[in-house]
């Protein structure tokens, strides 16, 4: 609706409700962006101006943080203040907050710090300091309204804090039934045909470094000395690109998560479901997988030869390490657990290698910030109960 058209609709409206108010001098609507204030007031941003014109809390009509609304601007000794009349496009159709019961009334109280509005809401069973996932509707009296459309659970709950994360910043964290039954249909083993069109890697030592608790594994490292003393280093990535075609639904699935995101007590949510993200795209040891090879060779001294090599590959991991693993090797110490007897020497050279290129950086005018990583320590409850500095080594 344009602006002029919406104006004379208001006025309309408005002398209905209010036919004892003069009307003489046609008000002034426009419409802008909210912006609250701690206080509970908020600025309306004007669009074409980006001026901005102060709105009392008793005067938004249930208008939040960003709401597109429609104002009557009004002349308060020389300030421009105004009313909102209407809320043309809400900025959030959920949000997330805290129940409380008071005296008949429910309320929940937002955990966004920009917005103080609190939502009256009923028909719920909802306890007293429940958090909980609102549907926002009309706003009345003042107040937004909203119904309760899940209860996320009381404070006290087991990973409770990860449940507001994903709700107050809107993490896709369901898969959609297309995107799951496509992932099903990908078939898990891979034809001759397919092997016989990718260079066959399948021979060589490839292994994979990864956190203690990953649990998708998507590159893949190799290295060998040349007889010339050339180093040949291999970093395979598994081919995404092979399994998720563009416009399926696992490519919008993917392009609406944009990455997997990883909380601090290793709980992930993955871009692609656990079929492809733990299964057919983890390079899980002695399973033949597809990937993109990125080969580099550098000399002695570590400055690069000719130009990487990158192609479409099969490979098939030998051993699946953690960091922790890597640093007892390296380190001298032997390591908990059986692996290939020639990785520990493989390993060496990568961390010889990784050392003349870390000199060459540095010596080239790169800083190195070894700052403290803190590392949560949590409970069977997902609650923090230590935090302790997160030891890096060679192998980081």
């Amino acid at each position: 609706m344009q602006i002029g058209l919406l104006q004379q609709e208001l006025l309309k409206i408005k002398q209905k409700l209010y036919p004892e108010t003069n009307h003489s001098r046609p008000p002034q609507y426009v419409t802008g962006k909210i912006r609250m204030l701690e206080s509970g007031d908020a600025l309306c941003i004007i669009e074409e101006t980006e001026e901005s014109v102060f709105i009392h809390r008793n005067q938004l009509s249930g208008a939040m943080q960003d709401d597109i609304v429609a104002i009557e601007l009004r002349h308060n000794n020389g300030r421009k203040k105004g009313e909102v009349i209407e809320i043309l496009k809400r900025e959030r159709s959920f949000l997330v907050g805290q129940l409380s019961l008071e005296n008949g009334y429910a309320l929940v109280t937002p955990i966004y710090r920009e917005i103080p509005n609190q939502i009256k809401v009923k028909n719920h069973q909802a306890k007293d300091k429940d958090y909980v996932l609102v549907k926002l509707s009309d706003a009345g009296d003042g107040y937004p309204y909203g119904s309760i459309e899940e209860i996320l659970g009381a404070p006290q709950t087991p990973f409770i804090d990860e449940k507001l994360i994903i709700y107050k910043y809107q993490l896709p964290h369901r898969f959609k039934n297309r995107a799951l039954e496509e992932a099903e249909r990908i078939p898990s083993s891979i034809s001759d045909e397919e092997i016989r069109n990718r260079v066959d890697l399948r021979r060589e030592r490839i292994f994979t470094i990864d956190g203690e608790d990953a649990k998708d594994f998507d590159d893949a490292v190799s290295i060998k000395r040349l007889a010339n003393g050339h180093y040949l280093l291999g970093v395979h990535i598994a081919d995404v690109s092979h399994y998720v075609k563009e416009g399926s639904a696992l490519d919008a699935e993917a392009y609406e998560r944009g990455t997997s995101v990883y909380f601090a007590n290793q709980m992930v949510i993955p871009m692609f479901p656990p079929r492809l993200s733990e299964d057919i795209l983890s390079l899980i040891p002695h399973k033949n997988r597809l990937a993109i090879s990125c080969i580099f060779e550098f000399d002695e001294k570590g400055k690069p030869v000719g130009s990487v090599d990158i192609f479409p590959s099969v490979i098939r991991s030998r051993a699946h390490l953690s960091y922790n693993q890597v640093n007892d090797i390296l380190e001298g110490r032997t390591p908990k657990t059986v692996i290939n007897p020639h990785i520990p020497n493989d390993l060496e050279l990568m961390a010889k290698l990784a050392s003349i290129l870390r000199e060459n950086r540095l010596g080239n005018g790169s800083l190195n910030l070894n700052l403290p990583e803190p590392g949560f320590v949590f409970n069977e409850n997902g609650e923090v109960t230590d935090i302790k500095e997160a030891g890096r080594g060679v192998a980081h």
